[in-house]
């Protein structure tokens, strides 16, 4: 079971959901650029740090209505396990973030004294 904050924003938009050998975190993030996407493994967290920049810089544009986000957003997951980092995958295709991470899976071997 995965706990998110209270208080954590909604933006963007996340969906996570498990198989037997992964964990997946995905987001909406269309038009951000990989460039403009930061992913960090702390302890039992995944931190997805990015920002959405106005693609309007024109000092005469006069917006009438502005419903998409622009500017930073953070998200932070915290997970039922501790992954180790190089378990950790994250694409960007289609404006969707997809963060793989590999559930890690010990196997104990009994042993007769």
């Amino acid at each position: 079971m995965m706990f998110l904050s209270e208080m954590e924003p909604s933006y963007p938009p996340m969906d996570i959901y498990e198989t037997k050998e992964h964990l997946i975190i995905e987001l909406e993030v269309p038009g951000i650029e990989k460039e403009n996407v930061k992913i960090t493994c702390i302890e039992d967290k995944i931190v997805i740090e990015g920002e959405k920049r106005e693609k309007f810089n024109a000092p005469k544009i006069k917006f009438i209505r502005m419903e998409r986000y622009n500017g930073p957003f953070k998200r932070t997951v915290k997970l039922p396990f501790q992954p180790e980092e190089k378990s950790i995958k994250g694409t960007l295709k289609n404006g969707i973030l997809k963060i793989i991470i590999n559930k890690k899976v010990k196997n104990i071997e009994v042993e007769e004294e």
